[in-house]
């Protein structure tokens, strides 16, 4: 149901009252390649390069076996600290994750 509010003497307009809550955020980590979507991780917390570390573990080769990626297949991420930190770019070299790299960077 629209209520309507006066505006401008004579004049009215429809609205759709909305309720206004507290706020939140939910971060989510998510991959995706042209076959489809991959898994959906729901970040509790901060997230520091510790945490990143995991949701790659637990969630990156579990998508690529569903999606039935080939072996070719790279990771993509942007430049953000946590991606590009060392102890994850160590990670993906032990895990032996291509990883391709972002464009800021190479304009930059």
């Amino acid at each position: 149901k629209t209520l309507p509010v006066l505006c401008k003497p004579n004049t009215k307009k429809n609205i759709i009252p909305t309720v206004k809550y507290g706020g939140g955020s939910v971060m989510v980590w998510g991959c995706f390649a042209a076959s489809g979507p991959g898994r959906l991780a729901v970040i509790n917390g901060t997230m520091n390069s510790a945490v990143y570390q995991k949701i790659l573990k637990e969630n990156v080769r579990p998508s690529v076996c569903e999606l039935k990626l080939k072996r070719t297949w790279v990771l993509q991420q942007d430049n953000d600290p946590k991606h590009t930190s060392k102890s994850i770019t160590e990670w993906l070299k032990k895990n032996k994750m291509k990883t391709l790299e972002f464009l800021a960077k190479v304009l930059t």
